[in-house]
């Protein structure tokens, strides 16, 4: 026996990465909770680290004679990179910069004020920037604060 579905999209309205701040984020997970809500109100009883969880799942299905799938994968992506700026190591700190080609000497990647030089041809990060690329050293500041958790307490 078949049933009708109903696809709905989410779409944040943040087109860009400098866009994605404390604020945009806990704004676009309110109005998630509000839309999905007036469609279906137990939805709205919903804690936000509850909604973080839906959004990062990246579909939400609402049950009944008219069966709707909501489509969350733009508001993960958004998820994606605020923790990508907000937790973790080198690749969320203040003081990364991005790599530089250097035409005597290879690429050298630019990492709290220390150049770790890359020109033997290996692929990925030198030994030093491997070791805290996803755990913070002690001079680790995040690009994004503060991190998810903190920012839903």
């Amino acid at each position: 026996m078949g049933f009708l579905t109903t696809n709905v999209k989410y779409e944040s309205g943040i087109n860009s990465r400098d866009q994605i701040t404390p604020s945009s984020v806990k704004k676009m997970l309110c109005e998630i909770r509000d839309s999905i809500g007036k469609i279906h109100p137990p939805f709205l009883k919903l804690g936000m680290k509850e909604i973080l969880e839906i959004v990062e799942s990246e579909e939400y299905v609402i049950e009944g004679t008219l069966q709707t799938k909501i489509d969350l994968k733009e508001a993960e992506a958004v998820i994606d990179a605020y923790r990508d700026m907000s937790e973790g190591g080198c690749r969320s700190c203040k003081h990364r910069i991005a790599a530089v080609a250097d035409a005597q000497d290879g690429t050298r990647y630019h990492y709290c004020n220390a150049f770790e030089k890359y020109d033997d041809g290996r692929e990925g990060f030198s030994e030093m920037v491997n070791k805290h690329y996803k755990s913070p050293c002690s001079k680790w500041i995040p690009e994004r604060a503060p991190t998810l958790d903190k920012l839903l307490e």
